[in-house]
């Protein structure tokens, strides 16, 4: 996913993208998700965050 943001929100950028990434690895059942970031202020950069949410695989109990 790729997300636009204005600098006015930098502050709440990293908890924005973690509650995004979570809400929809949840709603799709994925087992990882990746979101890139950018500025609108700052357009002539690549990208301004990457960040990588991978759901972890629960124990499974063996068969009695």
């Amino acid at each position: 996913m790729f997300y636009v943001f204005p600098e006015q929100l930098r502050d709440t950028l990293r908890s924005v993208i973690q509650q995004l990434a979570a809400e929809t690895v949840d709603a799709e059942k994925l087992s990882a998700f990746v979101i890139v970031s950018q500025s609108t202020e700052k357009r002539g950069q690549p990208y301004d965050t990457v960040l990588l949410l991978e759901r972890m695989a629960l124990p499974q109990t063996p068969p009695a």
